[in-house]
């Protein structure tokens, strides 16, 4: 039997685009989300880092063009040592225009973790946060615990950029970032038709 907790975060002021774009700006993985942190706060561990090898895909399927996939690999370095045995994965899955976004993190010889994260729109650029997940049984619940509350430490790092960047319909990009205007190619077909989508795309 699988056993579940919820995690209420309040609201986020940002636009849901940003959340979407945050799983393909690959070059933040590193300065952002590359320290560990105690789960649940924004305490930093000393000596241990997070190595991240993340991938962004479409839907190969046309009839589900409204699905897209953040595909993450992750391993703990400690003193600059890649520890083998920490590595995890985490399949991301939005639906949509990451109003629900789940996870399905997967721990080695114990199971899978499933998080739903949902983005409840309350009032312009105002979302409502919610987390709320599901373990296999034989996950410690510590180790469950864990795994989640490092992802809200690590989520709580992009807020106070979301809410505070200038949104760039043409962006300056390097090679090294990942695949943002495709990603932006997918989004649009959240918006209304019609001659404005564009520039309303863009604000």
């Amino acid at each position: 039997r699988l056993y579940q907790l919820a995690h209420d975060a309040g609201t986020v002021r940002m636009h849901l685009l940003e959340f979407a774009e945050n799983s393909v700006d690959f070059a933040h993985f590193g300065p952002l989300h590359g320290k560990m942190f105690i789960p649940w706060t924004r305490v930093t561990v000393p000596g241990i880092t997070i190595k991240h090898d993340a991938v962004w895909e479409l839907e190969a399927n046309p009839a589900l063009q409204h699905i897209a996939y953040f595909k993450n690999s992750a391993v703990l370095k400690v003193l600059g040592r890649d520890l083998a045995f920490t590595r995890a994965s985490a399949l991301i899955t939005f639906y949509g225009p990451a109003g629900v976004v789940t996870f399905r993190f997967t721990i080695p010889d114990l199971g899978e973790i499933l998080m739903f994260q949902t983005h409840l729109p309350i009032a312009p650029l105002e979302q409502r946060v919610q987390f709320r997940w599901f373990a296999e049984p034989k996950i410690p619940r510590p180790l469950v615990s864990y795994v989640i509350g490092n992802w809200v430490a690590q989520w709580r790092n992009d807020i106070e950029i979301w809410e505070n960047k200038i949104h760039r319909p043409k962006p300056l990009l390097v090679q090294e970032d990942g695949p943002i205007h495709r990603l932006r190619k997918w989004f649009f077909q959240f918006y209304p038709a019609g001659p404005e989508a564009e520039s309303r795309s863009a604000s």
